[in-house]
């Protein structure tokens, strides 16, 4: 099932970045949230549908044997500590927008831009990887680098691809190879406006505002320009009546602001194109090696990565900036540890060993907390000598 949330205020969520009353500053909100954000309206919905308090489930979680029916039913559906998920299986977050859409669809949906995309003439094009060359890291195979976009086609510009979005009818196009069309990708502006806040600390007892105790959190507006925009995630694992139940006002991100959740059939994603032993494996959401960053080893090249039984040579790679991630642990009443992951929208061009099939990797996740909805990559076509 998709769940799709529809923020009835402004939003904000959390990074790693401390957020403390006196410490000055601005700290903006991440957007879109990470999957760890989604985990936890998920499961506190789930609980909150069948009946179960958090007490009540952390009870449960410490001690199984001691617990009620009802609160072992909740442990089993939505997972204890660790890390650990239960019967759930997430995917997103990803974008929806309620409206006619381009292709005539009332639901479109858009998905991170993928780091490889350029502005070339009128359209975007995926670049590859280049001619070797000898780097302190070795010889290695660097992206192409295209040439600059025709002003005239791009009046004021085009978006920074790190903070863009692409629709499924682009997303389809990029991984079948092909060129997407200039209205297919997106500035997050398009979707979502920042709108600071200003807040001040108080006294506990007397309620008093105290003195050098500002604070600034940079909320998340998301825009309903053409149609409504909301927040997607695909959840698996768990019945769909219960799913259903949990439809309605739900509270989310910082300060428990009142979103709508409407529980739905899932869209499809585009198939994946006719690929063999060569291609790109495109990451929609966060991934999360548990040791390295780019990859879950750095030692290379040429560099080896093992995903859902499948081994593949990584040519070259379009990575972004690390993302530091972490969450809080309802159990432990702690912060979870934040930990770095390649962001979404990175591309690695990789090539299969053997006789191994690349696109058994479609719709799959790689990495660690998988079930969270981290990992999730699709595969695309890689051709080499073309553009894409």
């Amino acid at each position: 099932m998709e769940w799709r949330i529809y923020p009835l205020d402004v939003v904000f969520f959390r990074g790693p970045a401390p957020m403390n009353a006196g410490e000055g500053g601005v700290i903006a909100s991440l957007f879109p949230p990470s999957p760890e954000v989604l985990q936890g309206l998920v499961r506190s919905a789930l609980l909150t549908t069948l009946g179960v308090s958090f007490a009540e489930y952390a009870a449960a979680v410490r001690a199984p044997s001691q617990a009620s029916a009802a609160a072992r039913e909740a442990v089993a559906a939505v997972g204890s500590a660790g890390g650990d998920l239960g019967q759930l299986q997430l995917r997103g977050p990803y974008l929806v927008r309620e409206g006619e859409s381009s292709n005539g669809a009332r639901t479109e949906r858009w998905y991170p831009a993928t780091l490889d995309l350029r502005p070339q003439g009128c359209v975007w094009r995926a670049i590859g990887p280049g001619n070797e060359v000898a780097t302190d890291l070795g010889t290695v195979r660097l992206l192409d680098q295209p040439l600059p976009p025709d002003p005239a086609a791009w009046p004021g510009g085009p978006p920074a691809i790190e903070a863009s979005w692409i629709s499924e009818a682009g997303l389809a196009r990029y991984l079948a190879g092909q060129e997407v069309p200039a209205n297919q990708v997106r500035s997050v502006d398009v979707f979502g406006k920042p709108e600071p806040r200003v807040g001040i600390g108080r006294d506990p007892t007397s309620r008093a505002a105290r003195d050098q105790m500002l604070y600034a959190p940079q909320f998340v507006r998301l825009t309903e320009r053409g149609g409504r925009v909301g927040i997607a995630v695909r959840v698996d694992g768990v019945d769909e009546a219960l799913q259903q139940r949990c439809a309605g006002l739900q509270r989310f991100g910082g300060e428990g602001h009142l979103v709508e959740v409407v529980v739905a059939e899932e869209g499809a994603l585009p198939h994946a194109p006719t690929v063999t032993e060569r291609g790109r494996l495109v990451a929609l959401t966060p991934v999360r090696w548990g040791g390295g960053v780019w990859l879950p080893t750095s030692a290379g090249p040429p560099w080896w990565l093992d995903a859902g039984g499948v081994r593949l040579r990584v040519t070259s790679a379009a990575i972004g900036k690390p993302l530091r991630i972490g969450g809080w642990d309802i159990v432990a009443g702690r912060p979870k540890p934040a930990a770095a992951c390649v962001p979404a929208g990175s591309v690695w061009y990789v090539e299969t060993a053997g006789a191994q099939d690349l696109a058994t990797l479609h719709d799959t996740c790689i990495g660690t907390r998988t079930a969270a909805g981290f990992g999730h990559v699709l595969v695309g076509a890689w051709r080499e000598g073309d553009d894409g």
